[in-house]
């Protein structure tokens, strides 16, 4: 399986990412964050949340590649 294919397997956990940003956003935005402090909380948990998905297709990707 390749990492596109793989990445629409996840299609849940990629709309679940995007609502949980915008929650965040609009969480920040109501109490007045300062507009540097919302991009770099959107940048870091934009990186972790990459991380996870790269890791986690590395782990498997043995067992991916077979199918």
């Amino acid at each position: 399986m390749k990492f596109g294919k793989y990445l629409k397997d996840r299609l849940y956990s990629v709309i679940i990412y995007i609502f949980v940003i915008i929650a965040v956003i609009l969480l920040m935005t109501a109490f007045k964050s300062q507009i540097g402090l919302k991009i770099t909380v959107g940048i870091i948990i934009t990186l972790l949340w990459i991380s996870e998905i790269f890791i986690d297709f590395l782990e498997r990707k043995d067992i991916l590649m077979s199918l």
